[in-house]
């Protein structure tokens, strides 16, 4: 009777976790429509980047839409995506681009790939006619949910000059815990972390 009852839990606890890893499977994020607020305003072509060097898309582990992950009940872990279909890189330029273009500034989107060196990047934005060049260089970037939404990040925002001379340069990385749903906690945390990064004293000095 007992190893009945256990084989009855044990297919209980199996059939649940199927069910509840449906709504885990195909979670996306949304990052591309987000505005952050910056404080600095300019009428300068600003040309920007997100050069993606997270350890995991450029070994090729993870695709370059890849944001994080998302746990079943027993722990499983499922990809997550941004919601866009696009590279998490090409949607944080949107977003910086947008967020600076908002604010006067003509900003002009750069797509650069993972696998492209530093040089090729940098040559890639100096030919976009900007006269200050934004570089923000994506060393990490996961967020891991199960009960709480975890962020592990480490970015690196960088301003050249029109031909590539280092201006301003700040970065920030660490690990937070956001709390509760994730869809929103984490592209709510990407857009604080911009402005932290576009906000800082010698990144607004740059743009203006």
């Amino acid at each position: 009777m007992k190893a009945i009852q256990t084989l009855n839990v044990f297919f209980f606890i199996l059939i649940f976790s199927i069910l509840t890893s449906g709504c885990a499977i195909g979670n996306k994020y949304a990052y591309h429509d987000m505005v952050a607020g910056v404080s600095a305003t300019g009428t300068k072509t600003v040309s920007i980047a997100t050069h993606d060097q997270r350890r995991y898309v450029v070994d090729g582990k993870k695709s370059p839409d890849y944001v994080g992950t998302l746990r079943a009940l027993v722990g499983i872990p499922y990809n997550v995506s941004t919601e866009s279909g696009k590279a998490l890189a090409e949607d944080m330029t949107a977003v910086m681009s947008a967020s600076l273009a908002r604010n006067g500034f003509k900003a002009v989107p750069v797509t650069v790939l993972h696998s492209e060196n530093p040089t090729a990047v940098m040559e890639k934005l100096k030919k976009s006619g900007g006269e200050l060049l934004l570089l923000l260089m994506l060393n990490d970037w996961f967020s891991d949910t199960y009960y709480n939404v975890g962020l592990r990040y480490d970015v690196t925002l960088k301003i050249f000059d029109k031909d590539g001379s280092p201006v301003a340069e700040i970065n920030i990385g660490g690990e937070d815990n956001l709390g509760g749903d994730a869809r929103k906690a984490a592209p709510d945390a990407f857009v604080i972390k911009i402005e932290e990064l576009l906000n800082a004293p010698e990144i607004t000095k740059a743009l203006r």
